[in-house]
């Protein structure tokens, strides 16, 4: 079996620590010394991060990262059926600066036809390509758009009903953040709570689906910087969210909400897979609308190609000026 290691480097000596990830009872294995470090940090962090800046951002939108051959195909054919069913939201896609560059003519084009404005980290922070890449991107390009409130979407989930009316359900408005769940049972390692010096018993409900997010800043700032922060330190929290079942970011969200006792609602309706009904023939995951409505196929198991796009969809994803704004 892999070996897994986790690491974190020491502030006030500069010396890299690191452990190898261990099963032993209830702990996953993390040396004192690492959960020392990382609990001083998360605390320098959380008395230090910068208040919400109330004239940076303003109204609804949706963000999607998705750059590269592999994740622009499915975000252009997620964004086309996105209009298709209505969405008139503004929608950002965030790439890293060579995806920018080496994105095809013909891409940029079909974006622009669906009226997606195309962001590059680069433009806030000049070491972007390097500092945001993989799962890093995700929360980066929530905190860094121009929209207070993001509908956060991964450049494989497909919509299937004009997602707005979330924005005005009674549960985003209650709490400021709606997550959706995961398949698998709770993944998180226990020293990731004794790092957030939570109290025996306090734990996430589950696991949950980071493909769709939806955040509004202002009422949530203090744990989606720390999200973020857990994104930036990935060597050390990235395994120990997770364990064997998924990847990157997924519990960063929750875990950061749960840290600094900020509320989310988290969507009741199981998570349902779908297929083909072929061998090998998995699709995705189904996740519904807080009403119990299916609302996004979060194709996990199956990139889709543009072959998979009819030349016709884009002709027809455009009736309407899509520039429209729903104002808060």
């Amino acid at each position: 079996m892999r070996k897994i290691w986790a690491g974190i480097e020491n502030t006030t000596s500069g010396r890299q620590l690191k452990s190898p990830l261990r099963r032993t009872g209830r702990s996953f294995g993390l040396s004192k010394p690492i959960i020392e470090e990382a609990r001083k940090q998360v605390n320098h962090f959380i008395d230090r991060a910068p208040l919400y800046p109330s004239d940076r951002y303003a109204g609804k939108g949706i963000v999607m990262t998705g750059g590269g051959m592999k994740y622009l195909p499915p975000a252009l054919i997620s964004l086309a059926i996105l209009r298709k069913t209505g969405c008139v939201l503004p929608v950002e896609l965030w790439v890293l600066p060579d995806e920018a560059v080496s994105m095809p003519r013909s891409i940029k084009r079909g974006l622009q036809t669906l009226q997606v404005e195309i962001k590059s980290l680069q433009d806030v922070y000049e070491a972007a390509q390097v500092a945001f890449r993989g799962y890093r991107c995700k929360v980066f390009s929530i905190i860094f758009s121009r929209f207070e409130e993001v509908l956060f979407l991964d450049s494989d989930n497909i919509p299937l009903e004009d997602p707005t009316l979330l924005f005005f359900t009674e549960e985003y408005k209650a709490s400021g953040a709606i997550f959706w769940p995961d398949i698998w049972p709770e993944t998180v390692a226990p020293d990731f709570y004794r790092i957030l010096r939570l109290s025996p018993g306090t734990q996430v409900n589950g696991t949950h689906d980071s493909g769709q997010l939806l955040i509004r800043k202002q009422q949530c700032w203090r744990p989606l910087l720390l999200a973020a922060f857990f994104n930036l330190h990935s060597q050390l929290y990235y395994p120990l969210q997770v364990k064997k079942h998924g990847m990157g970011d997924k519990e960063t969200f929750a875990l950061a909400w749960l840290a600094l006792g900020y509320p989310y609602h988290r969507v009741q309706w199981p998570v349902e897979i779908v297929t083909s009904g072929e061998p090998n023939g998995g699709i995705g995951m189904l996740q519904r609308s807080v009403a119990g409505k299916a609302l996004f196929l979060h194709t996990t198991l199956r990139k889709f190609s543009l072959e998979c796009l009819p030349r016709h969809i884009l002709e027809e994803a455009a009736p309407r000026p899509w520039g429209a704004h729903h104002k808060r």
